[in-house]
């Protein structure tokens, strides 16, 4: 079932990079995801036994034994609102899972100038100012404001705290989805917190989109490597698409131009 964003919702994320979405997976779902969760946790545990709680564990879940959250990034309810927000066309570049024991300093996943990205995220617990949640800077995927941000952090280096921003209070089942360029952080992290992170582009269009979504492949298999991510980072079952689904397809054709297939 496709999730339609309303003109407004279009426009909040146009406006200031960011939109949030209640409940759109439901409980069973949920349940689910989160066994899934703890299969991919133990795997990323066994591949990197010295980190255990002191650092983020990071795993792509474009695996089998993944199937629900594999799923996602096909799903009309996350996809399609990708879709809606970047191009038909857009192409799913990853789906992983996260557990986090720190806080996030800010800054913007891409430096990207034409080629659009948006990330959904997805908690699989409670999350609120205190805990950990999402926080974005709104508008700050604009460039004259994210210049103004970046500015400032080098030269004043703040407290997370003291930049102004919007807290996005999350329950599982929720989905924020943001642009790539928005700043954004994360005060009062516990040692467990869970989420899942799916990234889209829109198909690159020009000379300077292709160079970057290169730039953004480069990117992808850095933090797997400094997250030390259990490999293959995609199981040949899931690169084979059997039940032919476009989405899908759209994300292998890309992996396989940037060698990561």
């Amino acid at each position: 079932m496709s999730l339609i964003l309303t003109d407004f919702q279009l426009a909040h994320y146009t406006t200031f990079g960011f939109i949030q979405l209640k409940e759109v997976l439901n409980d069973n779902e949920m349940k689910t995801i989160t066994r899934e969760f703890e299969l991919g946790l133990q795997s990323a545990r066994k591949n990197s036994p010295e980190v255990e709680d002191s650092s983020q564990l990071q795993w792509s879940s474009l695996k089998t034994e993944f199937p629900v959250t594999a799923g996602l990034i096909e799903d009309p309810r996350i996809c399609g609102v990708a879709e809606q927000l970047i191009g038909k066309d857009a192409i799913p570049v990853f789906s992983n899972g996260n557990r986090w024991v720190a806080n996030t300093s800010w800054h913007p996943d891409s430096p990207n100038v034409e080629l659009r990205c948006v990330k959904i995220a997805c908690y699989l617990q409670t999350v609120n100012s205190d805990s950990g949640a999402l926080r974005v800077i709104p508008g700050s995927h604009k460039p004259e404001l994210n210049q103004e941000i970046t500015n400032l952090l080098k030269e004043s280096n703040p407290n997370l705290n003291e930049i102004p921003s919007h807290v996005c209070d999350s329950e599982p089942g929720d989905i924020i989805a943001f642009d790539n360029r928005l700043f954004h952080a994360a005060i009062g992290t516990s040692k467990d917190k869970r989420q899942l992170t799916m990234n889209f582009m829109q198909t690159p269009k020009t000379n300077n989109a292709h160079l970057e979504s290169k730039n953004l492949a480069n990117q992808i298999i850095e933090v797997y490597d400094l997250t030390k991510a259990p490999t293959p980072y995609y199981s040949p079952e899931w690169a084979s698409n059997p039940s032919q689904n476009q989405r899908r397809q759209r994300s292998i054709d890309w992996l396989k131009s940037m060698n990561m297939l």
